[in-house]
């Protein structure tokens, strides 16, 4: 009788087990869902961290040599110009509100430090940057490619804490993908 009494009390215990880790489970998909579900309204400081954008996949790039994206030049002035379409602004909300990922941010600050040290050294068409130089402008040009942040940045003014502790790399094709299609919804 006591055997028969232990087993039960046993299975009983088993049971409650299982169906406390289902429902846990349960929970935390519906918290995890309506986590990734919240909605902004894209007015003031009410937006998420980062472009909600599908997750891209990660890459594997060489960084190799390239004839492009040179340090000076009517061509290398055009070529870092035209890398994003509409100047790299996303367009989020009801109101259209514009921001720049941080990864095209990035890459306009390298490009306005390329062409000020192009002036500044009084660099013209016919010379020509060191290949020490073109290769540490393609390398870092590449480095910000690769990480692909789409951390928000605010076009409107930097709120106080526009910088985040981390950052997630994600694949920049998946990402000019994204902001082409953005753009096309908004801007028609």
């Amino acid at each position: 009788m006591l055997a028969t009494k232990s087993v039960t009390s046993s299975t009983v215990l088993v049971a409650f087990f299982v169906v406390l880790k289902v429902a846990c489970i349960f929970y935390i998909q519906r918290y995890m869902s309506g986590f990734h579900q919240r909605q902004y309204s894209f007015i003031g400081d009410d937006y998420p961290l980062a472009w909600p954008i599908s997750e891209p996949a990660p890459v594997l790039v060489a960084v190799e040599p390239t004839t492009h994206y040179q340090m000076n030049g009517t061509e290398a002035d055009e070529e870092w110009a035209a890398m994003f379409p509409n100047r790299g602004i996303v367009y989020l909300g009801e109101r259209s509100r514009p921001f720049s990922i941080s990864m095209v941010h990035q890459l306009r600050c390298l490009d306005i430090l390329r062409a000020a040290t192009a002036s500044a050294q009084g660099l013209d068409e016919a010379t020509r940057s060191s290949d020490l130089s073109r290769h540490c402008l393609n390398y870092l040009r590449q480095a910000l490619l690769c990480r692909s942040d789409i951390t928000l940045d605010s076009v409107l003014g930097k709120p106080a804490n526009a910088y985040p502790d981390t950052y997630q790399c994600r694949d920049w094709d998946h990402v000019y993908r994204e902001m082409r299609r953005n753009q096309a919804e908004h801007l028609l």
